[in-house]
């Protein structure tokens, strides 16, 4: 399962039923059994379904998990249906699954992405850096741009920065080649490992002194073997 949505965390259950989560964007975890999914937007889960209820019709619903109180969120569904012999007579109408409440959602979102495990033991050991040459710390935002055309709709445009570089493609080389072949003036070794300035990233504003970005093609420059332990924080 993938979420397709731009900027949403969606809330995931089957009528009466429990999946397994068993892998997270393209690697395995340890088994989950849960009654809902929290998916974030790129995110890819995987699970099975055992269909274990007796044989009938049953929804699927997924919902924006949070948002403004006051607005409606109509859920989006499928439905799950059983085949073989009935006990009793199909449903014409099935019923949803329960949702939170909207001021909830949050917590439930954090209950099931706490419990996602790696699949990490000694049969299937993880083995990662641990010697760390370099450390990066680099937040990821949306800066506003003057627009002094008549080609936006405001006075500004939205562009999307890493440390307050917003990065400007080379018109001729790529980097890569301009690098092997040693020609000059298509990038810069000055990528900053962290942000220019440092502040509670989870608050509603912004301190008046956050620097502006500014356009680069900057790159940040690594030995072979390097090993890069690297934070990569939101700030919007």
């Amino acid at each position: 399962m993938v979420n397709a949505m731009m900027n949403f965390i969606m809330y995931f259950k089957i009528k009466d039923h429990n999946v397994t989560v068993v892998g997270m964007d393209g690697a395995y975890t340890k088994p989950l059994n849960t009654d809902h999914i929290a998916i974030i937007p790129g995110q890819t889960i995987d699970f099975l379904l055992e269909a274990n209820q007796p044989p009938s019709r049953y929804y699927m619903a997924a919902r924006v998990y949070a948002g403004p109180v006051g607005q409606i969120y109509i859920p989006t569904t499928g439905i799950v249906e059983y085949v073989g012999n009935y006990t009793r007579p199909r449903p014409s109408s099935p019923v949803l699954p329960s949702f939170p409440e909207i001021d909830d959602g949050v917590a439930r979102s954090t209950h099931f992405s706490n419990r996602l495990r790696s699949l990490a033991d000694d049969n299937y050991p993880i083995k990662v850096p641990m010697n760390i040459t370099h450390n990066m710390f680099v937040t990821v935002s949306i800066n506003m741009w003057p627009c002094l055309t008549n080609s936006c709709l405001y006075t500004y445009r939205l562009l999307a920065s890493m440390n307050n570089v917003t990065m400007l493609l080379p018109k001729s080389q790529n980097i890569l080649e301009a690098y092997y072949k040693g020609i000059r003036g298509v990038f810069t070794p000055d990528f900053p490992a962290t942000t220019p300035i440092i502040f509670d990233f989870t608050q509603g504003y912004k301190p008046g002194n956050v620097a502006p970005a500014h356009f680069g093609t900057a790159v940040y420059m690594l030995d072979y073997n390097s090993e890069v332990e690297m934070v990569l924080q939101g700030t919007d």
